[in-house]
C-alpha cells in the first residue's frame, strides 16, 4: 500500500499554547508583541513543526520514554541559546529521549523540531529510543539531513524511516558524551531556586532568601543563571511573574480587576506593574486582547 501522505498546518499565534496544548511550559524571556508563524505536518509515527518566533523563549518539556525529539534551533543575528549551560551563537541541536527538554532562546529565531514515536510499531523501527539528553554544535551535514527530511515530510513524502535512521545515529553520537558533576550541580541549584520562586510569587523573596535556601552565594547564584537563562534571578524572575500576569489577564473575565491580578503575580504597585507590562509585551494590561471562552 502507498504511504498515507500527511497533513500540513500552516499557522500563525501569539500564544504556544495553542500550538502545543498542555503538553509544553513556555516563557517570553524578551521584550515585544510574540508572533510565532510555522507550518506542521503529522505523521502517523512523527510530528515536524517548523517556527519562526520573533522573541526570546523558555520551552520546557518532558519528552516520554520511547519518544525521542530533535530540534534545530537558529538564533538570528545577535541572539543565542542557552542549554545545558552553554551558549550556542550560531546554532544548537537538541537530542531528548525519556529526559526534560529545556532550552532558552534570546532573541528571534527559527526552530526545525521533530518528534518520533519509537512505539509506533511501523515496519522500519528497532524498538523505542534509549533515553538521552544531549546538545551540541551541529554539522553542515547534520544540518542539512534534518533540514532535507523536514522539507519531504513537509511535501507529504514518507520519511519515518530516515527521520528514524537521523535520530539513531545522533543518539550514538550522544552516547559517547555524559553529563558533568558540574551540571548537575548546576541544574539541582537552578530547580532549588525555582522552586522557591514559584512557591512565593504573590511574595517575592529578596535575592538573599533564594540564595539561604539554595544553599549557595550571591555571586554563585547571579552567575548561573547567567549561563542558564542569560539574565540575573530577579530579573527572570521579574519575567515570570509578568508572563503570569499577562496569561491571566488574557484568560479573565470581564469583571476581573487588573490590581487582583497584578497583586497575584507579586505587583502591589499598579503604576510600575502597568510600566514594566507595557514595556515588555508593547501593550497595556487594559488594552490585552481577552482569549475567547
Amino acid at each position: 500500500m502507498p504511504p498515507a501522505r500527511s497533513r500540513m498546518l500552516q499557522f500563525r499565534v501569539n500564544d504556544l499554547e495553542q500550538l502545543y496544548t498542555g503538553a509544553e511550559t513556555w516563557l517570553q524571556l524578551t521584550p515585544g508583541v510574540l508572533e510565532c508563524t510555522g507550518a506542521r505536518v503529522q505523521l502517523p509515527g512523527a510530528r515536524v513543526t517548523e517556527l519562526n518566533l520573533n522573541c526570546g523563549i523558555q520551552i520546557s518539556s518532558r519528552i516520554e520514554r520511547g519518544r525521542l525529539a530533535m530540534l534545530l534551533i537558529r538564533p538570528e543575528s545577535g541572539g543565542h541559546v542557552l542549554t545545558g549551560g552553554k551558549k550556542y551563537v550560531d546554532a544548537c541541536a537538541l537530542v531528548v529521549s525519556g529526559d526534560e527538554l529545556s532550552f532558552n532562546v534570546l532573541g528571534p529565531a527559527s526552530i526545525l523540531w521533530v518528534e518520533i514515536d519509537g512505539r509506533a510499531g511501523t515496519r522500519h523501527r528497532g524498538g523505542s529510543y534509549a533515553p538521552a539528553r544531549y546538545a551540541f554544535e551541529p554539522s553542515v551535514r547534520e544540518r542539512w539531513t534534518l533540514n532535507s527530511a523536514a522539507a519531504q515530510a513537509m511535501h507529504g513524502d514518507g520519511v519515518e524511516a530516515e527521520l528514524d535512521h537521523l535520530a539513531r545515529t545522533l543518539l550514538q553520537r550522544a552516547r559517547s558524551r555524559s553529563a558533568s558533576a558540574s551540571e548537575w550541580s548546576r541544574a539541582t541549584l537552578v530547580r532549588t531556586a525555582l522552586e522557591l520562586m514559584w512557591s512565593s510569587i504573590e511574595e517575592p523573596p529578596t535575592l538573599r532568601d533564594i540564595c539561604a535556601a539554595a544553599k549557595c552565594s550571591v555571586r554563585t547564584l547571579i552567575y548561573v543563571f547567567n549561563a542558564t537563562f542569560g539574565m540575573s534571578p530577579m530579573r527572570y524572575f521579574k519575567i515570570q511573574r509578568l508572563n503570569v500576569a499577562h496569561r491571566r489577564l488574557q484568560s479573565a473575565g470581564s469583571g476581573a480587576r487588573i490590581f487582583d491580578i497584578a497583586a497575584d503575580c507579586g505587583f502591589w504597585h499598579l503604576g510600575h506593574f502597568g510600566v514594566d507590562y507595557k514595556a515588555f509585551f508593547g501593550t497595556t494590561p487594559r488594552m490585552t486582547p481577552r482569549r475567547s471562552r
